[in-house]
């Protein structure tokens, strides 16, 4: 995350010829070294920029977060944005800036640099960092106090029972060694040893620098006591040990001090691979969600683990935002009261970039953050503020509040495109379908009408063969456009969604039914039906008529007359099988892939056949696997085709109603 950082800012402030940067601090002498290097940057046409570097273990005051406020106001008015980096090591972060930059000139201030075990005062270390830069150090003829952040934000110090006792237990363990070397007449120098190894265990299990100096402390005070003459008093009668009690004490403090950078260092670190484990893993949960919804969801409930505070999220419904989802942490209990009193400060971190209610709104309970992605505006999500937060928890907020908006712009750009992916093959299937009918719409009408005029004008001299000839044309005519005027009706209605009206049914009444529809021409075959006794299934009665109308007629029209037609139907285990049957030449084994695909006709020796619009058969498949079910061509034998499709089948008592019991298949 601070490697993120670090690129934003290299990124901000490079390529440029000539280049100041000015440091800015809390400091109330920051204006005077701004206005500095603002004479300076509109003096010589360079390019300005402002560097505002903030130890990761301090937190500052409500002073000087409104000098910090006031400074950047004052850059902004030149048109200058002020850049945030976190580093232990001021001088370091400064001319790490620099160099990737390509700074010529640095303006800083004087007061507050000298910090112990840093090497030496901020401009000095600068001067030796960066040897052809400038640096231009501004003098405070005033003593700022310096911050009161030396602890980490939301954690001030107090007496942790559990590092004192530890502390003490520590000394008095070293004090028993100790009194066992002096019974045994070892040196002092021993026991001192004993004693300074008792601090450096001391800072190791301890969480504060406090008890590395406590430790110190009581090593001087017991060696005094049990191991110098006079013993078990205070009293010191040779003035040497004053010497050895001194470089005690500074070898004490700077091992405790040590050990409690080093412990700080490490526990930092494993803060950074923690958040970055985290931000992975939440990139990937981002990656398998579905929907801006799972989004959502996934970053409240990442947040509530990460951070055990409650979190609302407020999605954006038009201009405004909607009922606050929430995620209570688990030894939270919300109170929706407060939840509805802040919709207002909700509402204002819309227009802000985050609005901290404890600052801003003396009586908020929760920080709110802006959700969005560039111009793209998706909610504000709020998390409890019972205590502060940390830098690296702000850092690992913001980065998940951030991946959380990429990702829901990345979901709506892909839900966009889905739809307009089947808007367009909804106009696609459109103009297929309407070029795929047209000529065939035109051969019957034209049919149609020319027969009609025929018998307008000639059926006076016709004889009673003739016209029945016409009259059986014109009928035919008539049914096959009724015929594909369903089928199309059908299908729009399944392309739009259509929902199916499922009742239980006795499929031998759905077939009789169904072959009340068939071609007429159905009287020159053999139709027989085998179906077992009661059998039923959960169907649309309606379409599934229409679905063996279509299978029926197929065998009809490409089937010599004579033929055999057998429709049969079974239960299979949990599921029916309806089976239409011919004797017929068959399909040929090229066109069985295809045979169910839409405007597919196939190639086939019957005069007739060339009267199709390939559009039974995929509306036939199409009203199936809207049933849940499949269906399926195959050779029936020694010649011929079977249509074989599965329903779910269901009992229904003998009164009519639904078992509670159903089996539900295919």
């Amino acid at each position: 995350m601070m490697v993120a950082a670090e690129e934003t800012v290299m990124t901000n402030l490079k390529d440029h010829a000539q280049h100041i940067l000015v440091c800015v601090s809390p400091s109330p002498s920051s204006p005077r070294i701004i206005q500095a290097a603002l004479c300076m940057a509109e003096g010589t046409g360079c390019q300005l920029s402002a560097l505002y570097i903030r130890r990761p273990d301090t937190v500052l005051s409500r002073s000087e977060e409104q000098r910090l406020g006031q400074n950047r106001a004052l850059l902004q008015e030149h048109g200058v944005e002020l850049e945030t980096v976190e580093s232990m090591d001021v001088a370091l972060e400064i001319s790490a800036v620099a160099q990737a930059a390509g700074i010529t000139e640095i303006f800083l201030g004087s007061s507050g640099e000298n910090r112990l075990f840093q090497n030496g005062s901020i401009g000095a270390r600068l001067i030796r960092y960066l040897p052809g830069v400038e640096i231009h150090i501004i003098p405070d003829a005033s003593v700022t106090p310096r911050p009161s952040e030396e602890r980490r934000p939301g954690r001030p110090f107090h007496l942790e029972g559990r590092d004192l006792f530890l502390t003490v237990a520590i000394m008095a363990l070293a004090t028993l060694i100790s009194y066992f070397f002096w019974l045994s007449s070892y040196d002092n120098a021993n026991i001192l040893t004993i004693y300074l190894l008792a601090v450096l265990l001391s800072a190791a299990v301890t969480k504060d620098y406090f008890y590395s100096l406590l430790a110190a402390v009581l090593s001087i005070l017991l060696f005094n006591f049990f191991f110098t003459e006079p013993l078990y008093t205070l009293l010191v009668y040779d003035a040497r040990y004053f010497v050895t009690y001194l470089v005690l004490f500074a070898a004490s403090l700077l091992a405790g001090t040590l050990a409690y950078r080093l412990k700080y260092t490490a526990r930092q670190s494993a803060q950074n691979a923690y958040g970055t484990r985290v931000l992975y893993e939440t990139s990937e949960l981002f990656q398998k969600a579905e929907d801006e919804h799972a989004v959502i969801d996934i970053t409240c409930t990442q947040l509530v683990r990460l951070l055990d505070r409650t979190v609302i999220y407020y999605p954006l419904e038009g201009e405004q935002l909607g009922d606050p989802l929430i995620y209570p942490a688990a030894a939270e209990t919300p109170d929706h009261q407060v939840i509805e009193a802040e919709r207002t400060m909700a509402e204002t971190a819309r227009q802000d970039q985050a609005a901290e209610t404890s600052g801003t709104f003396p009586a908020g309970h929760y920080l709110y953050l802006p959700v969005r992605e560039d111009t793209q505006e998706f909610g504000v999500l709020g998390l409890g503020l019972q205590t502060g937060l940390d830098s690296s928890e702000k850092h690992l907020l913001l980065s998940i509040v951030n991946e959380c908006a990429i990702s829901i712009g990345e979901k709506r750009s892909l839900r966009q495109k889905e739809l307009a992916e089947i808007e367009a093959e909804k106009q696609k299937f459109r103009a297929t379908l309407l070029r795929s009918i047209s000529h065939d719409l035109r051969t019957p009408l034209t049919s149609i009408n020319g027969n009609a005029d025929n018998l307008l004008q000639n059926g006076s001299a016709m004889d009673e063969a003739d016209r029945q000839s016409i009259y059986q044309d014109i009928r035919d005519d008539s049914d096959w456009l009724i015929g594909m005027v369903e089928n199309l009706l059908a299908v729009t209605r399944l392309q739009e969604g259509s929902v199916l009206h499922e009742t239980t049914e006795l499929v031998e009444d759905v077939v009789q039914e169904a072959l009340k529809h068939v071609d007429r021409n159905s009287q020159k075959h053999t139709i027989e039906v085998l179906i077992e006794d009661m059998l039923t299934a959960r169907m649309d009665s309606r379409l599934i008529i229409q679905v063996l109308v279509n299978l029926v007629n197929n065998a009809v029209k490409y089937t010599p007359d004579g033929s055999l037609i057998r429709i049969s139907a079974w239960q299979q285990g949990e599921a029916v099988l309806v089976q239409v049957a011919d004797n017929g030449p068959g399909i040929a084994p090229a066109d069985q892939p295809h045979i169910f695909d839409l405007f597919y006709t196939g190639t086939h020796s019957l005069p007739d056949a060339g009267r199709s619009v390939g559009m039974g058969l995929y509306l036939c498949r199409s009203i199936i696997e809207a049933h849940g079910g499949t269906i399926a061509v195959s050779d029936n034998a020694p010649h011929g085709a079977v249509f074989t499709f599965r329903l779910r089948h269901e009992e229904v008592d003998l009164d009519g109603s639904q078992n509670p019991d159903t089996c539900r298949g295919g």
